[in-house]
């Protein structure tokens, strides 16, 4: 009897072992499972972050062959539409220009004095968006010409609030 009870406990130990072996094992497993889980949802995330930009972009792009076939010749003020709520905020003695700069997803702001010229534009463009050798369009006058700097923008019809799209050469 006590060599038989010898060989429970022995097997009892065994079993103990197998299981805290199996339990390991599937505790292994699991992290495993997690782990992936989580990199499968870091992925899904860069992807949704990639639609939603490359979505940006190519909006934005649309928007500026939108405004380089509706480019008019003709100089003219003509502002844009605005809702009941909004006040559009431009006097005619105004000492500010303020215009928006779209570069590929970038779009900036910037506020201008009336006597801003071309060369002011050029160096923005340069130090905001590291443009060298710019190209612009605005959809009420069409291309800046870079090539004759000291024209002021107000001469060339660039008003306040106008929108300015920016590719480089």
């Amino acid at each position: 009897m006590v060599y038989s009870s010898g060989q429970e406990k022995g097997t009892q130990e065994e079993k103990e072992i197998l299981l805290k072996k199996k339990e390991e094992q599937r505790q292994k497993e699991e992290k495993e499972k997690r782990e992936y889980e989580d990199h499968l949802q870091r992925l899904r995330n860069l992807i949704k972050e990639d639609r939603k930009n490359n979505l940006e972009k190519a909006q934005i792009e649309i928007d500026g062959l939108i405004a380089m076939q509706t480019v008019s010749l003709k100089n003219s003020h003509i502002r844009p539409l605005t809702a009941n709520r909004d006040i559009q905020t431009v006097s005619p003695n105004s000492e500010e220009i303020r215009i928006k700069i779209i570069h590929d997803t970038k779009k900036k702001l910037h506020t201008l004095k009336t006597d801003a010229t071309v060369r002011d534009l050029k160096n923005i463009l340069k130090a905001d968006f590291g443009i060298k050798k710019p190209k612009a369009f605005i959809s009420t006058v069409g291309e800046i010409d870079f090539s004759t700097e000291t024209t002021l923008l107000k001469d060339i019809g660039v008003s306040d609030m106008d929108t300015i799209y920016v590719h480089s050469l």
